[in-house]
């Protein structure tokens, strides 16, 4: 088994490392409590575990199992005056019918584990060979997706938003787009996920930015009048360094800032909020000299890949 904690990244990064370690502490014994005396319970690595349940004759013993070791999440912890719950998603293996290697074993636990926090969050799930299929294309997908910008694969369309009273342009959507030499339009919803599973969100959402200050310069040397342009931000490009990226950028294409208009999930306000506003003031006082105040429009979480990333 793999067992996943789930949310204990973001009590980690809010509360401090301090919290988090005592926080694996605690885990760690309640796990071991759980699991019978000769089974064996490791630390993977990060927030992961790894258990080997030895001399399990049904599958759906290993389910049992599974099921108690969630169980032992639903009561709080508690550590540094802080009350803290934190959850799991167990991925399991089976030898010899999934692999006979241990490598192989842990792999596949790891991608049942994974499966399970993306659709689920928490819970638990064996692993299949359409899982491996699954695993295998997405890794074909991020070497693909890695080269895709040196190949000139990735495109910014423009999605304009239209004003049901006027009947005018009021502003735009820059959209994300991949164009495969073979498969065609790639949808967002395929390689956005892979973009941001493996950190290529921030070069690929630098590139949107630095497009998106391109073409609007490109307008506006036509005459165009330019409606502002929305950018969705991924919360892995909102850091302190951000204010200054973006406005290298309105320099170098002499942008009005207030035409370049940002987009964040209010998931990334609810997870780090005290790291968040500081950033989003300075972003709005570069707009605004002296008015130090939040305006930026909040994304609904589960209106994301839909709205911002996958209209048509």
């Amino acid at each position: 088994m793999v067992i996943d904690l789930y949310r204990f990244t973001s009590i980690n990064d809010t509360l401090g490392q301090d919290v988090g370690d005592e926080m694996l502490r605690q885990v760690a014994q309640r796990l071991r409590i759980t699991l019978r005396e000769h089974d064996l319970l490791a630390r993977f690595g990060g927030d992961e575990f790894i258990a080997m349940l030895q001399d399990i004759q049904k599958r759906e013993h290993g389910a049992i199992v599974a099921e108690k070791l969630l169980e032992s999440f639903k009561e709080p912890f508690f550590i540094h005056g802080h009350e803290l719950h934190c959850s799991a998603s167990i991925g399991i293996a089976i030898y010899p019918d999934d692999a006979t290697e241990v490598t192989a074993l842990v792999q596949f636990a790891d991608a049942a584990a994974k499966q399970v926090k993306k659709t689920d969050g928490t819970g638990y799930s064996f692993f299949s060979a359409e899982m491996n299929t699954r695993a295998k294309e997405q890794l074909h997908l991020e070497g693909e997706l890695r080269s895709a910008s040196s190949r000139g694969e990735l495109l910014v369309y423009y999605q304009p938003k239209v004003s049901l009273r006027s009947g005018r342009i009021v502003g735009s959507e820059a959209l994300l787009r991949w164009k495969h030499p073979r498969k065609g339009m790639v949808p967002p919803s395929q390689f956005i996920p892979v973009a941001e599973e493996t950190g290529l969100i921030l070069d690929i959402g630098g590139w949107i930015l630095e497009e998106s200050c391109r073409q609007m310069r490109v307008w506006l040397d036509t005459g165009v009048r330019v409606p502002p342009v929305a950018v969705n931000l991924s919360a892995r490009q909102f850091d302190v360094q951000l204010p200054e990226r973006i406005d290298i950028l309105l320099q170098r294409y002499g942008i009005d800032p207030r035409l370049l208009r940002l987009e964040v999930t209010e998931s990334l306000l609810v997870r780090s909020i005290d790291k968040v506003l500081p950033i989003m003031n300075k972003l709005v006082a570069m707009a605004w000299p002296g008015r130090w105040m939040i305006s930026a429009r909040v994304i609904p979480a589960w209106r994301t890949s839909r709205n911002c990333r996958s209209a048509p």
